[in-house]
């Protein structure tokens, strides 16, 4: 729903717009209906800067909404500043490599701020110390070979399921573009490399998964099924 909002300008005047105010509160990302405070006008922009108040209760927190401006109507471009929602993991994973989730979400928290050329290198490095850490699980006795070993060699040696070799191989791919001075990749961005390692993620659990009911749930023997 269009609302009607007065702005003021740099000598004062005051400018009305008419504006969608943002439905979800950048801090504590409920959705809410927020209030007002007031607006400020850039016209050297063309942008206006709206105050608003968190109706959440809990939160009751001030945050600013970026708009774009043209003939009289604002268009939302971002709200600022905002609090990064963690990826919650499963249990499995959470285990398997603490190093891991860390990572991810010190990167996705880095999208979060904009800082789009870091999170690629985030993500490239969350997913180098989940594939290693669960083939160190998977070839415990082979772990200071593969901390030292490329992700690449990792994979093609540690990795037995294919499912799983394929997709981080490919992520291993558009995490690699990441770094490199010129893309390989140039149809692939972050979001396919987040693809990719959440299915890397999903495979992993899939296999640890597996091995955990196999073993709590080891075959009956004759005599436990005649009890």
């Amino acid at each position: 729903m269009t609302r009607q909002i007065t702005g003021t300008d740099s000598n004062g005047g005051a400018v009305a717009f008419g504006i969608q105010f943002p439905d979800e509160c950048p801090i504590c990302h409920r959705h809410v209906s927020p209030t007002a405070l007031g607006a400020a006008v850039n016209a050297s922009r063309d942008e206006l800067q709206a105050v608003y108040r968190c109706t959440n209760g809990a939160c009751d927190s001030i945050f600013i909404g970026i708009y774009a401006v043209m003939q009289g109507t604002g268009t939302l471009v971002r709200t600022t500043p905002t609090t990064p929602t963690s990826k919650e993991f499963e249990q499995t994973i959470c285990d398997l490599s603490p190093a891991f989730v860390k990572i991810y979400n010190q990167a996705i928290a880095a999208e979060a701020f904009e800082l789009d050329q870091v999170v690629g290198i985030g993500l490239r490095k969350a997913l180098e110390f989940l594939i290693k850490d669960f083939a160190t699980k998977q070839a415990p006795a082979e772990a200071d070979s593969i901390k030292t070993l490329s992700l690449s060699k990792v994979i093609n040696t540690y990795i037995a399921d294919e499912n799983l070799k394929k997709v981080a191989e490919r992520a291993t791919w558009l995490g690699n573009d990441e770094t490199h001075y010129e893309r390989i990749w140039e149809e692939k961005d972050l979001e396919d490399l987040k693809r990719l390692i959440h299915l890397s993620v999903n495979w992993i659990d899939n296999v640890l998964t597996t091995e955990q009911y196999i073993e709590s749930m080891p075959k009956p023997t004759k005599r436990d099924k005649e009890l």
